[in-house]
């Protein structure tokens, strides 16, 4: 993966699950920056996803905590909040654009358990 603005990367953590369920993070990139100007830093994310089996739903989500709940994701009125994204036998690669306020997490669970395996990879940069 590859950055174009001259800052450095926030790389997640991941690694393969075998049969993971909702509860699974496959991925996470905490300790988010923040700006001062009440609308948070704007900021691109790589993803990458995939799983051994038929189509499955990936969860997209920018969280205030490690909480599961939909209380843990965050409020900002400029947040990403859930994003659905898909992926199936092979590997999917999305582009998303967000802003991150100091504390923010951005993590990436699926949206129901899964028999088979499942990876993701974020990669999130501070843009202009």
């Amino acid at each position: 993966m590859f950055y174009t603005h001259g800052n450095p990367p926030l790389q997640s953590t991941q690694a393969q699950a075998t049969n993971p369920t909702t509860s699974v993070l496959l991925a996470e990139v905490q300790g988010l920056g923040g700006e001062s100007n009440g609308i948070g830093q704007l900021y691109e994310a790589r993803v990458i996803i995939g799983c051994s089996t038929t189509t499955q739903e990936f969860w997209l989500e920018q969280c205030l905590s490690s909480g599961l709940g939909s209380t843990a994701l965050s409020t900002n009125a400029h947040a990403l909040g859930r994003l659905v994204l898909y992926g199936t036998v092979q590997s999917a690669q999305y582009m998303v654009r967000f802003r991150g306020t100091s504390g923010d997490r951005l993590r990436i669970r699926l949206g129901a358990a899964l028999t088979g395996t499942a990876a993701a990879k974020l990669q999130v940069e501070a843009v202009p």
